[in-house]
């Protein structure tokens, strides 16, 4: 058991250093906007700047 929980805590520490760019990216863009759909989710590892501050001030209102 301790063979595999080390095994795989070491896999998830790859694949997390390996993406470490886009998880910094989505967590920036999680603390701008605190909920973000799938399809933008990809445009933002795209590079694509969302521009959803006019959508969040009409609905504050």
């Amino acid at each position: 058991v301790r063979k595999l929980c080390d095994a795989s805590y070491k896999r998830a520490s790859s694949i997390l250093m390996k993406n470490r760019a886009d998880l910094e990216t989505l967590a920036k863009a999680l603390l701008e906007y605190e909920t973000l759909s799938g399809q933008e989710i990809t445009e933002i590892l795209r590079g694509v700047k969302l521009n959803r501050s006019k959508e969040i001030k009409k609905a504050k209102q």
